[in-house]
């Protein structure tokens, strides 16, 4: 049934359709995941797309985790070809991604829904449709509230999308498309950077480290407590750096204070945050340069790290980084629940290493700096890219900005 709602999406151009999501796929296209990840890394194994891998519409493969082929075996249904649409129906809801052609042959875990989008429609549109509020709004009133956000796929079949022709839908995606693209690039850029910075770290700090004195990193940075309660300020808008805005690409939220109950630490220039909370997935924030810290606070899941020297900043942020202070808080978390495990802070502050040499600090520093401050660079353009993308994207769902096709 082919249906206008415009109660649901507004008025949209008069040669424009409104589809349920289930009138844009293959029939038989949509499925759920059920895969659960195993609990080691076989050789051999399938990876399998997890919610959080699914970031800013696209699929983060770094650290994807695998299970038995024998196990995949069992859920061939939902395995990947490439093409399809991807869309998180457990947790943060309505996140979407289309699968790449490289990833033919991988699967999806639990709280995944695979989509094999009908020919007559562009699967890039039906994306960017997920981003529309009129969209979302109708995904989480479908939401029901478990133990997390849940959404069924009945009711996620039932979504009203706006259709327009075929050559207006690619139109469309392309010019949302050349902006995500451009931040793409940019982030993308940005990984770069830390991993060359990452690369000269371990060669001098590690492979060419002289082990005979070990201090600890209390030794070399403050840890920042202050508490805040940005609720005794409610109309001021806050920098909220969080672990979802982590895991959503990196970027604090922006929250006026009524909206944030709780306590939080305030966040200070040029500091590194690191989580206490589950380890095993490390998220280590730099926070290079100056900032507005009357307005910036933190979640009191991350430590606030302040290098007592900034010529430290760099060596700390890839000494966090590091696989070995992974493996070291991971070994040190308390707490019987798998989702909730979190290290003592007192513990981040006492792992040492070897001293670096001040001369090799102070050229480190020389040499990264203006590694961060590119970085700094990229996350201004990024955020003004978005902001277009982010405005343009309601005025083209709506049909309010045509474009030519």
């Amino acid at each position: 049934m082919r249906e206008r709602r415009h109660s649901e999406l507004g008025e949209m151009p008069a040669h424009w359709e409104c589809l349920r999501y289930e009138q844009l796929i293959l029939p038989g296209g949509l499925s759920y995941g059920i895969v659960q990840p195993g609990s080691h890394f076989p050789i051999g194994g399938v990876p399998i797309v997890r919610v959080n891998n699914i970031k800013q519409g696209r699929i983060v493969k770094n650290d994807a985790l695998f299970v038995e082929r024998e196990i995949e075996e069992k859920y061939s249904r939902t395995r990947l070809r490439g093409g399809e649409l991807l869309i998180t129906v457990v947790g943060i809801v309505g996140q979407c991604a289309i699968v790449p052609e490289d990833m033919a042959g991988w699967n999806v875990a639990r709280a995944v829904s695979v989509s094999r989008i009908a020919h007559e429609f562009d699967a890039r549109f039906i994306s960017y449709c997920f981003l529309h509020e009129p969209v979302r709004y109708q995904v989480y009133s479908h939401t029901m509230d478990t133990v997390q956000p849940t959404l069924n796929l009945s009711a996620l079949k039932q979504v009203c999308l706006p259709a327009p022709p075929l050559g207006e839908q690619r139109a469309i995606a392309s010019v949302l498309s050349c902006l995500d693209d451009k931040i793409d690039l940019l982030h993308r850029e940005n990984t770069t950077l830390e991993q060359l910075a990452e690369a000269v770290w371990r060669q001098w700090f590690l492979e060419e480290a002289n082990r005979l004195q070990e201090i600890a990193l209390k030794d070399i940075a403050d840890h920042v407590k202050e508490s805040i309660s940005p609720s005794k300020q409610p109309t001021l808008l806050f920098s909220h750096y969080s672990v979802p805005a982590y895991d959503n690409g990196r970027e604090p939220k922006k929250e006026l204070g009524k909206n944030i109950l709780s306590n939080k630490f305030r966040v200070i220039s040029d500091s590194i945050l690191i989580s206490k909370l589950n380890p095993r997935f490390p998220r280590v924030w730099p926070v290079f340069g100056q900032i507005d810290e009357t307005l910036s606070i933190c979640s009191t899941e991350f430590q606030v790290v302040k290098p007592k020297n900034k010529n430290y900043f760099g060596f700390i942020y890839c000494f966090l980084k590091s696989p070995a202070v992974t493996q070291e808080l991971e070994n040190a978390v308390g707490g019987t629940s798998g989702s909730h495990q979190r290290v003592d802070p007192e513990v981040i502050f006492d792992l040492s290493f070897p001293k670096p040499p001040d001369d090799k600090s102070e050229e480190f520093a020389k040499l990264t700096n203006h590694y961060w401050l590119k970085i700094d660079e990229n996350l201004d353009q990024i955020r003004t890219l978005a902001q277009m993308r982010d405005t343009l994207l309601p005025k083209l769902m709506s049909g309010e900005v045509r474009v030519k096709y």
